[in-house]
């Protein structure tokens, strides 16, 4: 479905990436919200094409946190803009359509496994 998406829209890449709970620590929805919203201008001002969703913990023990996939955003560009909204991860796709995690590094981050990231 995803390769399909690309396919149609032309996009040779594409990112997941969502603004919610940074540094992996529980925020208010309030605060969560204010977040994606700021994700959501920045993407808009760089005219990129984005569809919103939500990403899900298959465990259960965190809320879905609202996210943007965004097509055409190469792997570097979508890296930078995880590290400035705190995120642990995101999800990136190169040009084979595969998504895959990419690890984040960031300040304040716990260390070890991070089971709420899909």
């Amino acid at each position: 479905m995803l390769a399909k998406l690309m396919a149609r829209r032309e996009a040779a890449t594409a990112a997941f990436i969502t603004a919610w709970n940074p540094g992996s620590r529980r925020r208010t929805d309030l605060e969560n919200d204010r977040q994606h919203g700021e994700l959501l201008q920045l993407l808009q001002s760089r005219e990129m094409m984005y569809f919103e969703g939500y990403g899900r913990d298959l465990t259960g023990q965190w809320a879905p946190e609202r996210s943007a996939l965004v097509l055409g955003m190469p792997e570097a560009e979508a890296c930078e803009l995880g590290r400035r909204f705190g995120q642990a991860a995101i999800v990136v796709v190169g040009t084979d359509r595969v998504p895959r995690l990419r690890w984040l590094e960031i300040e304040g981050a716990p260390t070890g496994g991070m089971s709420h990231l899909r």
